[in-house]
């Protein structure tokens, strides 16, 4: 039975052609207008594929080169927004807003209320999961994530600033001591960024088993948001919590179905990519590969025989 359910697979996966996606919206980006408040005008929205009410939020705040009025810069020269655009970071399953500050924050200003006003505005309109909003960004970007976070410290789910400098005090500390964090800096960042992050952590790490500093060996200032790349930052922004998993949907449309059995089956024959499926809902039987085993063990749950 097994095997004639695997041919019965393969034949279909061979004589047709199903996109990956085709139960699917595609993903977008668009500019978006907030409001003339001299700070904030415009900002750049990532709607997700199969986008619905509850999904989580990304906010992301980008560095002093974004600063102006021409959101095209952000896109097509700083690193999340352009990675984003590129397609870089796969298909995210969140919603993602980067609001292009016209003037530097200055947290003595009213940057942080204004940036805490559009992703109000965003949550509401969009139907956002307001616990699954988290916040990250680089250089002055990474300064804003640190100020904003501690002036709403239960607002925010997951947090993480690159090369941002941070207020080194134990009060400071104190606002993070719940808050899950990881940060970034390079090596060979600027100095009083490198400094106050190391000797921030000296005082967070011991009241914060969440708060982690990860020090880039050899990585400048700029370079640090190859981060976003190179690591699992932001999937981990975005992570569901284990117990959130609905093993058995790849694509993950809220459904267990043959679909499912077949994006499994494409992507064990290595025909889509990693970015095309959760890989933990994927992996059935828990061993640690998606495989064969784990699309026909879906097939058959969708045909109740297990």
């Amino acid at each position: 039975m097994k095997r004639a359910i695997s041919v019965f697979l393969v034949i279909i996966l061979i004589t047709t052609a199903i996109p990956v996606h085709a139960d699917r919206d595609t993903s977008s980006i668009t500019l978006e207008h907030f409001a003339d408040t001299g700070f904030i005008t415009d900002y750049w929205l990532y709607t997700p594929a199969n986008a619905k009410p509850g999904m989580k939020l990304i906010v992301y705040l980008h560095g002093g080169t974004g600063v102006g009025d021409e959101p095209t810069t952000l896109i097509q020269n700083e690193g999340f927004p352009k990675f984003l655009n590129e397609g870089r970071l796969g298909e995210l399953n969140a919603y993602v807003i980067i609001p292009q500050m016209r003037r530097q924050f200055v947290p003595e200003s009213n940057c942080i209320s204004v940036i805490k006003a559009l992703i109000d505005s965003v949550v509401s309109e969009y139907g956002i999961d307001e616990a699954g909003i988290a916040l990250t960004g680089h250089s002055m970007g990474g300064r804003a994530s640190w100020c904003v976070a501690a002036e709403f410290p239960d607002f925010f789910r997951r947090l993480a600033p690159l090369s941002g400098s941070v207020t080194v005090s134990s009060e400071n500390a104190g606002l993070f001591s719940e808050l899950p964090i990881r940060a970034y800096v390079g090596s060979e960042d600027f100095e009083s960024i490198l400094s106050s992050n190391i000797s921030f952590f000296e005082m967070l790490s011991p009241i914060n088993p969440d708060a982690i500093l990860t020090v880039i060996e050899g990585a400048t200032h700029m370079e640090v948001v190859n981060a976003y790349l190179d690591t699992d930052v932001v999937a981990w922004l975005i992570g569901d919590d284990p117990t959130s998993l609905l093993i058995g949907d790849a694509n993950e449309d809220g459904n267990v179905d043959s679909i499912d059995a077949l994006l499994i089956l494409r992507f064990a024959l290595a025909l889509v990519d990693p970015s095309s499926l959760n890989l933990a809902n994927a992996d059935v039987n828990g061993d640690g590969d998606v495989d064969s085993v784990d699309a026909l063990t879906v097939l058959r749950m969708t045909m109740g025989l297990i």
